[in-house]
């Protein structure tokens, strides 16, 4: 695994913790009832806040009665007294019920329902429309926690990292491997190939503090005097000068292509430099076509382009084609 990826999985972990630690001061909000079938729960990690309702046949004394699991993570119910579940699953404590209501009860029988999952949280990052904190109400599906987080964005890869605590268990996909001595193990998704249906066995079921990272995708941008200013994501190979043209409807009447130039991002920072090119020349042949890399943005003048005209041109782009960056603010400045 890559230096890059081995940083933004650790920095991923590190803005998961900040968002915990910024989510735990306020009072938690309350939470809607939510019912399931204990079947589908069974494997679900018990913890704190997390209610429950036990049913147990022969012993009323216990039944039909909500349990909210403490901020000790323990329940105490009647017969039985006190009993550390938060780290359990739900089966495990049905079993550990059952095993202690037999000093009352022949041959007792336990049920547990959660009723209200507050314990447990994911975290998405990236290109996402609202990434953070997800309250994981429930069993969740990778493709429904990115549903809660609004969806990715239209600049967003289609390869999603997925980073899991090694006290969940290992990643169940044969690309997962662990790192950091194995404290946690990450693994790489096709969430293209997950929307199509192609490989259904990788909408895994999201675990707590699981870390979803959205990379964004090797995006170029075009703005300035082109039919359709916006974002363009290459297919496989790198995209040209005179491809992007081309997606972006060609330049306008009023475009001076032999001035143009490409902004080029600073070893990946908000800070670029100036390439001058003369598009013209390329569109017409009399020029060899130049490479774009990820992150550039190809900008097209015009005679009377004023600062003000690119601010609402780019904002266009902006809008229309939903790029995560604030064009505007290394267009034109002041040098």
């Amino acid at each position: 695994m890559s230096r890059t990826l081995r940083t933004a999985i650790l920095a991923g972990w590190a803005m998961s913790a900040a968002v915990l630690a910024q989510e735990a001061a306020p009072a938690v909000p309350a939470t809607p009832k939510v019912e399931t079938d204990p079947k589908a729960a069974g494997g679900y990690i018990l913890g704190a806040e997390d209610q429950l309702q036990v049913w147990a046949r022969d012993a009323d004394e216990i039944s039909a009665r909500p349990y909210r699991i403490d901020h000790t993570g323990s329940i105490n119910l009647p017969l039985v007294g006190r009993i550390e579940a938060a780290g359990m699953t739900v089966q495990d404590l049905e079993f550990d019920l059952e095993l202690r209501l037999r000093k009352f009860i022949k041959e007792p029988e336990v049920t547990v329902s959660v009723t209200e999952f507050r314990s447990s949280a994911a975290f998405v990052f990236g290109a996402v429309r609202t990434p953070g904190l997800v309250q994981l109400l429930g069993p969740k599906t990778l493709l429904e926690i990115l549903s809660l987080a609004g969806g990715l964005n239209p600049d967003a890869s289609n390869t999603v990292i997925l980073t899991r605590r090694s006290e969940y268990g290992k990643i169940p996909l044969a690309s997962a491997q662990t790192e950091n001595s194995e404290e946690y193990s990450v693994a790489e998704i096709d969430v293209k190939s997950l929307i199509d249906g192609r490989r259904p066995e990788e909408n895994l079921v999201i675990r707590p503090f699981d870390v979803i990272t959205v990379p964004r995708s090797d995006v170029v941008y075009v703005t300035g005097e082109v039919r359709s200013p916006g974002s363009f994501q290459p297919k496989e190979q790198p995209l040209t000068v005179l491809q992007v043209v081309s997606m972006a409807g060609g330049v306008t009447p009023a475009a001076v292509a032999q001035n143009a130039k490409i902004m080029r991002p600073i070893m990946g920072g908000p800070k670029r430099y100036d390439i001058p090119l003369d598009v013209k020349q390329i569109i017409a042949g009399r020029a060899t076509d130049f490479p774009l890399q990820p992150g550039d943005i190809l900008f097209i003048p015009s005679q009377s382009l004023t600062k003000n005209r690119v601010v609402t041109r780019i904002t266009e782009a902006v809008i229309n084609y939903g790029a995560q960056i604030a064009l505007w603010s290394i267009l034109w400045r002041g040098r």
